[in-house]
Parts: C-alpha cells; structure tokens; sequence
C-alpha cells in the first residue's frame, strides 16, 4: 500500500506534473494531491478548493492545486519503519527563554533599522 502511494508521486515527478505529499499534525496519514495537467493556476478570489501555495509577501499570487483536477491519494495505514511521527518532547529552560526573547528583540531590531524586511527566528534541535 506504501509502495503504491511513493510510486504515484514518483511518476508524478518524473512527468514534471504539480502535486503535494503531507501528512497533518499528529496523524500518521498520508496524503497526496497529484494534478492531472501541467497548468499553472492561481488563486483568484480564495472561493477556490485544492491546496493553496501562500507567498508570505501578500502582493505575490498563491498557487493553487484544484481539488477538482486532481487525484487525491490517501494512505492511513503506514509502515512504521518508513515513517514515524516525531514524539520528541521539548523543554524549555529558563535561561533558554530569556535567550530566545533577546534573539527576537535583536530581530525586531533589524527589521525597525531596515537591515531585514523579515526574520524567522528557530531553534536547533538535536537527535
């Protein structure tokens, strides 16, 4: 059932076709959306259905993957050793708060002195 779902998004890719593989938070599901054709279509009024590409910068367009031009692929039992979810727990010191609050003053800083139109402030996690 895996091999299926994997496949269809390597043929998808190799034909240079639109999709989107994701899986929501918290689930182990699967999902894909592989467009039929090689259009490309924009959103134009958010009445739209499919997946939608969102730029960050508001004056760019979104693209769209419509629901009613593609194939939507679900898998909902998944091999665990292809795929886990991420049950990492994370914690949070004090001194680490303090830190990431100074990081984002220093980032909004930026931005304010026109060195940055935007920032993304993340932390480094270790496996």
């Amino acid at each position: 059932m895996n091999s299926d779902f994997f496949d269809k998004i390597q043929v998808q890719f190799n034909n240079r076709l639109p999709f989107v593989a994701y899986r929501r938070p918290n689930t182990l599901e699967l999902r894909a959306l592989l467009q039929k054709d090689d259009l490309y279509h924009k959103i134009v009024d958010y009445k739209e259905t499919g997946f939608v590409f969102a730029p960050f910068d508001a004056a760019d367009e979104a693209v769209l993957i419509p629901l009613n031009q593609s194939e939507e692929i679900i898998v909902s039992q998944v091999d665990h050793k292809v795929f886990k979810p991420f049950t990492k727990e994370i914690i949070e010191s004090a001194e680490y708060k303090i830190g990431h609050l100074e990081l984002v003053k220093k980032g909004v800083e930026a931005i304010k002195n026109k060195k940055f139109e935007k920032v993304v402030l993340s932390r480094r996690e270790n496996f």
